[in-house]
């Protein structure tokens, strides 16, 4: 008797191309119907203005744009947690004196930190293009971008998920 191993995600897999299948239904829906407005970080931008930033907007990441609005890349709070603990790793005894710790931390600025983020969608990009970013990558944010290249908008998976509520 031979065992026939049966595939438990088959389910899943349905449901899941009958989604996409919707949202191919749905040509007309972009970006900019989807998209929420963003919190910027500016390049110059030190290390009190990006924790505030982070707190204030009960967030953990940020987009870093250029003056121009540009996209730059990103910063996350692990981001930040790291750069702490690794100054305070490699530099006990200024710490334990409590001279220069924070000072050498605060001169730092968020373009020392960003990291590059090359998912980037334009304004009039189709949302089943989106999902399928999304499906491929998993990203939890896709910035978008107008055509001059500013940042005007950001997708998320909470974004979408208002949107579709509304329909």
């Amino acid at each position: 008797m031979d065992i026939v191993q049966k595939d438990p995600f088959k389910p899943l897999r349905a449901k899941e191309s009958y989604f996409m299948k919707k949202f191919a239904d749905y040509p007309q829906i972009t970006a900019k119907d989807i998209m929420i407005k963003p919190i910027f970080l500016y390049e110059d931008d030190d290390i009190e203005t990006i924790l505030g930033k982070l707190k204030a907007e009960d967030i953990n990441y940020c987009i870093v744009v250029d003056k121009e609005n540009k996209f730059l890349g990103e910063i996350k709070d692990e981001d930040i947690i790291k750069i702490i603990a690794h100054s305070s790793v490699n530099e006990p005894l200024v710490e334990i004196l409590d001279i220069g710790y924070k000072r050498s931390i605060n001169y730092t600025s968020t373009k020392d930190y960003l990291k590059k983020y090359d998912n980037i969608v334009q304004e009039d990009t189709r949302l089943f293009d989106i999902m399928k970013i999304i499906d491929k990558k998993g990203y939890h944010y896709i910035p978008v971008i107008n055509i001059e290249k500013k940042v005007v908008g950001l997708i998320t998976p909470s974004s979408i998920l208002r949107f579709i509520v509304k329909r």
